[in-house]
């Protein structure tokens, strides 16, 4: 929109438009010209993208040759600064990695003198509508027709775990699968925010009240409900509720066959988007249409698939899948979880699985699965180096499933990979909102923050997550690893130990008790490197882990050489080459720089 008043404020601050000048609280500041260029191009299409191509045309003619990806990153930056923002918490300027830019605040211009006149006289004028329109909603007193009337605004949901109905603990698979099922249907619907199954099922049977559970996840609404399975019939029951004031907004109950199980999850859902005003596309509604009845057998299979893997148990629940394509070879959700869930974890099937066919297997039956496009992209990264298929794949799979916090924190992994740290790490702490409980993203945000080198942001974050789960010997083991980076050993060494404590690593805790009191950090790193290389699992992760251990010690000819080791078998470590402050000892060495070519890094 065109900016016709003289000035434009926003939160504490007033541009003029004439002068350039940003005042916050009686001091101005004098933006440069590129900077204040971007801020009003982004203030003229509030909430709109804003590309990097339109904000070249506008502050360079296309004649001019000029590095305009590198000045616009200036510029945008300084723009920052002045408005004291930041690009992974942003209260001002949204950057859409790899596309451009939005302005997220809340603007109005400064009006004329005329015009504030006329619109005081508007706003009088409106408020005794809305006043005798409210006393004849009062009056009527039909809490429908006030919900008809003012919809609540509810654009982010948690879907509480479904209660089991059938007092049969052994039937909690069903309920946990029919949540998660629930959850993956609403995550279709933009622009809402739906918080992922690893929050939701830590707080199953949490006497925490709903508002309480709102400002934890910071939702605005939550559904909560019940399933009961007798035979081949099942009936669900579901609430939706405004949970920061504990209204509730809907309730329904649904008696389906067990046949029809995927037409009802999608109508549940879409029953939701119809309660907070939100429309479904022509292509959601055709998907819904041509939904398939389902083999039950084959669903009750995939149910306990999704109960395992929830819980970090991939091998059963791989073999899970596999049962539920035995019992209905075209049973594509089937083949899309026992793709991503290899990929996830390669060594968790008992026997070699090709991810890559039974991903493609799975869209060939229903391309809309956005599980089996993230599998694909993995597949296309650490088998292949092939970055620019794997950066298709992972773009789609988030078209579709925008709410999916692991598909969102592999794409962050990726884009930090290739160098685009700023981008990554703002993929991540979106990827974190979605799924603020969960450990493993947790985890994830702070490795990317020690990728962008934020050390103690890293540390910070790492013990926080201790809050969580004091026994969770991750967080331990990867704050020592910053503390290792910044030389801080006495702290670095007691947290690795205190990490293999609790994951039962009694060599690596002997490794440490021997070396580190009498020879130091160097030796006691070398001894590590060595009880890495002494034990049974020597797989490629592990060959990278020595590498890095040996990097930080020194060693560089045997960093090499186990680096080395690890690309042959396409180690998915190998892929963090580029940003990983362990190897920094590593990167003035030619081999370094040949190893990112043949990843197809640039260096």
């Amino acid at each position: 929109m065109p900016l016709n008043g003289p000035s434009v404020r926003f939160a504490e601050f007033e541009l003029d438009l004439k002068t350039a000048e940003l005042r916050n609280n009686g001091q101005k500041t004098r933006l440069q010209d590129q900077p204040f260029q971007v801020l009003v191009t982004l203030l003229e299409h509030p909430g709109d993208v804003v590309t990097r191509e339109d904000l070249r045309h506008r502050l360079w003619p296309t004649e001019i040759y000029v590095d305009y990806e590198r000045s616009l990153n200036t510029a945008v930056k300084r723009l920052r600064q002045a408005l004291r923002d930041e690009a992974d918490t942003p209260r001002f300027i949204e950057t859409l990695p790899r596309h451009g830019y939005r302005f997220i605040g809340e603007l109005k211009e400064v009006a004329s003198p005329v015009e504030k006149k006329t619109r005081l006289r508007t706003r009088w004028i409106v408020a005794a509508a809305l006043a005798l329109l409210l006393s004849a909603l009062a009056l009527l007193k039909g809490r429908d027709l006030w919900y008809r009337a003012f919809p609540p605004h509810i654009r982010s949901i948690a879907v509480l775990p479904l209660q089991n109905l059938s007092h049969d603990s052994q039937q909690d698979y069903f309920a946990d699968g029919m949540t998660e099922a629930l959850i993956s249907e609403l995550s279709r619907l933009e622009p809402l925010r739906v918080i992922s199954m690893t929050s939701a099922m830590r707080l199953k049977d949490t006497k925490k009240t709903l508002p309480q559970i709102a400002k934890e996840l910071d939702v605005d609404g939550i559904v909560e409900g019940s399933v009961l399975r007798d035979g081949d019939q099942v009936r669900i029951r579901t609430r939706l509720v405004q949970a920061r004031i504990d209204r509730p907004i809907w309730t329904e109950s649904y008696d389906r066959d067990m046949r029809d199980i995927l037409t009802l999850q999608a109508e549940v859902a879409h029953d939701i988007a119809g309660q907070i005003q939100i429309k479904l596309s022509a292509d959601q509604k055709a998907r819904t249409a041509a939904l398939p009845k389902v083999n039950p057998e084959a669903h009750e299979a995939y149910l306990q698939a999704l109960y395992f893997t929830n819980r970090s148990n991939f091998q059963r629940g791989i073999a899970a899948y596999q049962v539920a394509i035995q019992k209905d070879p075209n049973f594509a959700p089937a083949y899309a979880g026992l793709a991503f869930s290899v990929t996830l974890n390669p060594t968790a099937a008992s026997q070699p699985i090709d991810a890559r066919a039974i991903a493609r297997k799975a869209l060939s039956l229903d391309e809309s699965l956005a599980e089996a496009h993230c599998a694909l992209a993995t597949v296309y990264l650490v088998s292949d180096w092939n970055w620019d298929a794997a950066e298709k794949e992972y773009r789609r799979a988030l078209q579709l499933d925008p709410s999916s916090a692991i598909n969102r924190s592999q794409y962050a992994y990726f884009l930090a990979a290739r160098g685009h740290l700023d981008e990554g790490l703002a993929e991540m702490r979106q990827a974190l909102r979605l799924d603020p409980l969960s450990l493993l993203i947790n985890i994830n945000y702070g490795r990317m923050l020690y990728f962008n080198r934020r050390y103690d942001d890293a540390i910070a974050q790492f013990t926080q997550m201790m809050t969580l789960d004091t026994g969770y010997h991750p967080a331990y083991l990867h704050r020592g690893f910053v503390y290792l980076k910044l030389r801080r050993f006495d702290e670095a060494f007691a947290d690795i130990r205190r990490s293999w404590v609790l994951s039962g690593n009694t060599l690596g805790v002997q490794a440490i008790d021997d070396n580190y009191p009498k020879k130091g950090p160097s030796e006691t790193l070398k001894a590590i490197a060595r009880m890495l290389e002494s034990t049974n699992t020597f797989g490629s992760a592990r060959k990278a882990s020595i590498a890095m251990e040996y990097a930080q010690a020194g060693e560089i000819d045997k960093a090499f050489e186990f680096l080395e080791s690890a690309a042959r078998d396409h180690a998915r470590n190998v892929l963090f080459l580029k940003v990983d402050p362990t190897l920094d000892n590593l990167r003035s060495d030619p081999r370094f720089a040949d190893m990112l070519r043949r990843i197809g890094l640039p260096d």
